[in-house]
This record gives structure tokens, sequence and C-alpha cells, in this order.
């Protein structure tokens, strides 16, 4: 009798196991054919690590991105010195995450990094499903955590698409900073940016 405990017992653990297990399996690691990035999302850029800031760099601060449908983009971080924009276009690949263009920024950038259209593309910026860290990538309808700079979004309502641009200035005033929409530094400018009419 005891024998006949013990192997339904045992069966019984099998069982929770192969159950457990199976919905392991159907945990949304990679988008399915029904995932959609268009919408807006919410974000946290990450609080300074270590003594030394780098100048022009956003840290600290909340972030939104929202996602159109005719594969542009537009983001707004909320930092201690005002509100900071940019927009562009994006790809998605599927495997591996969003690919972003902040095309917004190439007239900017002309006069300081030289003849620059297109030298700000393709920035791998939202990663899901590559390298070491990709158990621990998640791709859901209303949820991403992934392993580069901003680790988890949170779908919201959204937004409406814009085309601004408005630099992080340092905190002197004397320079102006054009970062992605994860805080960090593109390139800087002298003065502010003021688009040609």
């Amino acid at each position: 009798m005891n024998r006949f405990k013990k192997m339904w017992s045992a069966a019984l653990l099998l069982g929770a196991l192969a159950v457990s297990s199976c919905g392991l399996l159907d945990t949304p690691e990679y988008p399915d054919g029904d995932f959609t990035i268009v919408g807006t999302w919410e974000y946290h850029v990450p609080a300074l690590e270590g003594s030394s800031p780098n100048e022009g760099q956003v840290y600290n601060a909340e972030g939104q991105i929202t996602f159109t449908t005719d594969k542009r983009f537009c983001f707004t971080l909320s930092t201690d010195r005002g509100e900071v924009k940019g927009y562009g276009t994006y790809r998605v690949d599927e495997d591996s995450g969003v690919f972003l263009t902040y095309s917004g920024y190439d007239e900017a950038s002309q006069p300081v990094l030289g003849n620059c259209v297109g030298c700000l593309e393709d920035i791998h910026s939202i990663g899901w499903g590559w390298g070491e860290a990709l158990t621990d990538d998640r791709v859901e309808d209303d949820y991403l955590k992934t392993h580069t700079d901003i680790e988890e979004y949170f779908r919201v309502e959204t937004q409406p698409y814009e085309e601004v641009l408005a630099p992080y200035p340092a905190a002197d005033g004397t320079a102006y900073y054009y970062v992605e929409h994860n805080g960090k530094v593109l390139f800087a400018l002298p003065e502010p940016y003021v688009p040609a009419e």
C-alpha cells in the first residue's frame, strides 16, 4: 500500500511539473503575430550611478515614446531642465527589437559633425531576444522587459505624434545637447537649434 502511495505521489508531482513547465513555455518572451509596437509607452531613465555625470546626459527622468503605423516615432523626457523632445523613424526586427533613426537631428548635427545626414541611423534602442540576457526579455502587448539601456516599458494611452526638437540645456545654459530617447548624449550644439523656416 505504501508503495502504491509513493508511486501515486510521484505521478502527481511529475504531472504538476509538466503543467508548470508548459506554462513557462507559454511565457510571451518574443513578439507573436499580433504584437505591435504602435502606440505610446512610458519608461524611466535610470538615475546616475557612480560619481561623474556625463555632461548633457539625462538621468533619473520619466519618458514617453510614441510609435505610429507609418514607422515614425517621437519622444519626450521630463527632466530637471524642462522637456526634452526628439523624433525620427523606426523599424522592428522580430528577433532583436526596435531600431531608431533620429532623423529629426540630421539637420541640427551638420554644423557640428560635418555633412551628417544619415549618420544617426539605425541605433539599436529597444532590444529583445538576442545576447546572453535573452531569457529575461519579455514582449507583451502592454509591457516590455528588455536588456538595453531602458529595461522596462509600459503601454499607456496613445499620445499624438509631433515633430518637435527640444534639446537638453547645460546646467550653465552655455550649450545644448541632443539626446536619444534613453537620455544618452548624441551631440552638443553651442547654441539652441532653430530650424530654418
